[in-house]
Protein backbone atom coordinates (compact mmCIF):
# COMPACT_ATOMS: atom_id res chain seq x y z
CA UNK A 1 0.00 0.00 0.00
CA UNK A 2 1.31 2.82 -1.14
CA UNK A 3 -0.46 6.70 -1.53
CA UNK A 4 -0.65 9.30 -3.99
CA UNK A 5 2.08 11.00 -2.25
CA UNK A 6 3.96 8.48 -3.79
CA UNK A 7 3.24 9.61 -7.41
CA UNK A 8 3.47 13.30 -6.53
CA UNK A 9 5.54 15.81 -3.79
CA UNK A 10 3.07 17.62 -1.49
CA UNK A 11 4.52 20.55 0.80
CA UNK A 12 5.27 19.91 4.44
CA UNK A 13 4.66 16.07 3.23
CA UNK A 14 8.56 15.18 2.45
CA UNK A 15 9.45 12.26 4.81
CA UNK A 16 5.84 10.75 3.93
CA UNK A 17 5.87 11.41 0.47
CA UNK A 18 9.53 9.91 0.37
CA UNK A 19 8.25 6.67 2.47
CA UNK A 20 5.42 6.28 -0.62
CA UNK A 21 7.59 6.88 -3.59
CA UNK A 22 10.11 4.06 -1.96
CA UNK A 23 7.22 1.99 -1.96
CA UNK A 24 6.66 2.51 -5.70
CA UNK A 25 10.16 1.84 -6.51
CA UNK A 26 9.98 -1.36 -5.04
CA UNK A 27 7.14 -2.59 -6.44
CA UNK A 28 8.27 -2.08 -9.75
CA UNK A 29 11.40 -3.69 -9.02
CA UNK A 30 9.86 -6.67 -7.48
CA UNK A 31 7.77 -6.95 -10.09
CA UNK A 32 10.61 -6.77 -12.74
CA UNK A 33 12.33 -9.71 -10.63
CA UNK A 34 9.49 -12.15 -9.56
CA UNK A 35 7.29 -11.45 -13.14
CA UNK A 36 9.35 -14.05 -14.94
CA UNK A 37 7.86 -16.32 -12.60
CA UNK A 38 4.35 -15.43 -12.97
CA UNK A 39 4.29 -13.90 -9.57
CA UNK A 40 2.01 -10.63 -9.60
CA UNK A 41 3.41 -7.33 -7.63
CA UNK A 42 1.17 -4.22 -7.11
CA UNK A 43 1.00 -1.44 -5.47
CA UNK A 44 -2.42 0.02 -4.58
CA UNK A 45 -2.12 4.61 -4.22
CA UNK A 46 -5.23 5.74 -2.41
CA UNK A 47 -5.94 9.44 -3.40
CA UNK A 48 -7.25 11.23 -0.67
CA UNK A 49 -9.52 8.51 1.61
CA UNK A 50 -12.24 9.42 4.47
CA UNK A 51 -9.92 7.38 7.05
CA UNK A 52 -9.01 8.62 11.02
CA UNK A 53 -5.77 9.21 9.17
CA UNK A 54 -6.78 12.02 6.65
CA UNK A 55 -8.80 13.68 9.07
CA UNK A 56 -5.98 14.02 11.46
CA UNK A 57 -3.57 15.37 9.06
CA UNK A 58 -5.81 18.30 8.13
CA UNK A 59 -6.00 21.26 9.88
CA UNK A 60 -9.66 22.33 10.09
CA UNK A 61 -12.54 22.59 8.14
CA UNK A 62 -11.59 24.88 5.89
CA UNK A 63 -8.44 22.81 4.65
CA UNK A 64 -10.55 19.55 4.50
CA UNK A 65 -12.93 21.81 1.82
CA UNK A 66 -9.94 22.87 -0.08
CA UNK A 67 -8.74 19.36 -0.69
CA UNK A 68 -12.00 18.10 -1.52
CA UNK A 69 -12.47 20.80 -4.26
CA UNK A 70 -9.12 19.01 -5.51
CA UNK A 71 -11.53 16.09 -6.44
CA UNK A 72 -13.86 16.38 -9.49
CA UNK A 73 -15.74 13.73 -7.70
CA UNK A 74 -16.32 16.28 -5.27
CA UNK A 75 -15.74 14.09 -1.95
CA UNK A 76 -12.83 12.03 -0.66
CA UNK A 77 -12.37 8.36 -1.31
CA UNK A 78 -14.01 5.67 0.74
CA UNK A 79 -11.98 3.09 2.49
CA UNK A 80 -14.22 0.17 1.15
CA UNK A 81 -13.61 1.62 -2.76
CA UNK A 82 -9.80 0.82 -1.77
CA UNK A 83 -10.40 -2.61 -0.01
CA UNK A 84 -12.49 -3.04 -3.53
CA UNK A 85 -9.43 -2.58 -5.92
CA UNK A 86 -6.87 -4.40 -3.36
CA UNK A 87 -9.88 -7.74 -3.62
CA UNK A 88 -9.50 -7.48 -7.21
CA UNK A 89 -5.96 -7.37 -7.27
CA UNK A 90 -5.96 -10.78 -5.13
CA UNK A 91 -8.73 -12.20 -8.08
CA UNK A 92 -8.18 -14.31 -11.34
CA UNK A 93 -10.26 -11.30 -13.05
CA UNK A 94 -6.32 -9.49 -12.41
CA UNK A 95 -3.99 -11.70 -13.08
CA UNK A 96 -2.68 -9.94 -16.49
CA UNK A 97 -1.71 -7.13 -13.98
CA UNK A 98 1.79 -8.10 -13.32
CA UNK A 99 3.40 -5.09 -12.52
CA UNK A 100 1.16 -1.44 -11.85
CA UNK A 101 1.11 0.91 -9.42
CA UNK A 102 -2.89 0.72 -9.28
CA UNK A 103 -4.12 4.45 -8.14
CA UNK A 104 -7.19 3.93 -6.36
CA UNK A 105 -10.45 5.99 -6.57
CA UNK A 106 -9.03 7.03 -10.06
CA UNK A 107 -7.54 9.98 -7.56
CA UNK A 108 -11.67 10.84 -7.91
CA UNK A 109 -9.58 13.45 -10.60
CA UNK A 110 -7.28 14.92 -8.04
CA UNK A 111 -5.50 17.29 -8.64
CA UNK A 112 -4.64 19.14 -5.29
CA UNK A 113 -1.41 19.82 -3.85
Amino acid sequence: MTSMCGLKGYSGFSVYCATKFAIVGFTKALAVELGPRGIRVNAVAPGPTDTPTMVGNVEGEEKNEEMVKGVALGRLGRPEEVADVVGFLFGDEARREVVRVMVVFMLGGCGWG
